[in-house]
C-alpha cells in the first residue's frame, strides 16, 4: 500500500486525506494569429463560450477546471474537438479548426513546425482532406510528438461521422491504418466494443514501435479524414 501519492487533479474530495501543493499551472488560451480575438485588450470567456474550441479530453488532466469553469458562468462552450495531445491541440488550431485551451507548460516553449520539414493540407469537396507533415527526426527543433497511439486511438473510437487513413513513414518503415477498412472488417461490431478497444491499443502501440526499428535522421507522416 503506497503511503504518498502524487496527483494532477485537486483531491478536496476526499476528506480522508490531505493535500499539499507541490506545483501550480494554469491553462491558456491558443489563437491563431489574425483570429479576431487577437485584438481584443481582454478575452472574456463570453467571448471563448461563442468560438468553436479545442481542448483536452474529458478523462485527460484539467479538462474538469475548464468544464467548471464555463459552468460558473452559466455557459456552455462549443466544443469542436477533444484531443489527449497538446501539440494534436495546437496543430489544430493552425489549421483553423478553432481556437485551443491548453496547458501553459505545452505551450511555453512552443515553435511552428521548424524541423527542417514542412506540412501541407490539401482539401477536395467530396473527397476530404490530406494533411501530410514531414520533418528531420533528429532535428533540435523537433518537438516530441506524444502518445501516438493513444491519440489515434482516441481519434478512431471518436470517428463515427468520418472516416481516417494515418500514414507513418520513418526511412523505409510504414505503418499504416484505414478505419473505413476497420469497418468493414468487423462488420456490426462497434469499433468502441471493448474487445475491439483493446485490440486496437495493442496494434496501434506495435505499429508504431516498427517503424522506429531501423529509423536514421527523417521521417513524416500523414492523415486522410
Amino acid at each position: 500500500m503506497a503511503e504518498i501519492g502524487i496527483a494532477t487533479e485537486s483531491l478536496s474530495d476526499y476528506a480522508e486525506l490531505v493535500t499539499l501543493p507541490c506545483y501550480e499551472w494554469q491553462h491558456v488560451l491558443v489563437l491563431p494569429a489574425d483570429h479576431p480575438l487577437t485584438r481584443k485588450e481582454r478575452i472574456s470567456l463570453e467571448d471563448i463560450a461563442h468560438e468553436p474550441l479545442i481542448t483536452y479530453h474529458p478523462s485527460y488532466t484539467g479538462r474538469t477546471r475548464i468544464d467548471h469553469a464555463f459552468a460558473q458562468r452559466k455557459l456552455t462552450p462549443r466544443i469542436a474537438l477533444e484531443a489527449i495531445d497538446s501539440d494534436v491541440i495546437t496543430t489544430y488550431v493552425r489549421l483553423g479548426l478553432g481556437i485551443g485551451i491548453v496547458a501553459e507548460v505545452a505551450v511555453r516553449d512552443f515553435k511552428p513546425v521548424e524541423a527542417g520539414g514542412d506540412l501541407a493540407i490539401v482539401s477536395q469537396p467530396g473527397q476530404g482532406t490530406a494533411v501530410t507533415l514531414t520533418f528531420q527526426l533528429s532535428h533540435w527543433d523537433r518537438a516530441p510528438l506524444g502518445d501516438m497511439p493513444a491519440t489515434l486511438l482516441a481519434v478512431l473510437l471518436g470517428s463515427e461521422a468520418f472516416d481516417m487513413v494515418y500514414t507513418h513513414v520513418v526511412d523505409a518503415n510504414r505503418f499504416s491504418i484505414d478505419s473505413a477498412e476497420l469497418r468493414g472488417e468487423l462488420g456490426e461490431v462497434p469499433l468502441t466494443h471493448p474487445a475491439v478497444q483493446q485490440w486496437l491499443a495493442d496494434y496501434l502501440a506495435e505499429g508504431e514501435r516498427a517503424i522506429y526499428g531501423k529509423a536514421e535522421d527523417t521521417g513524416g507522416s500523414e492523415a486522410h479524414p
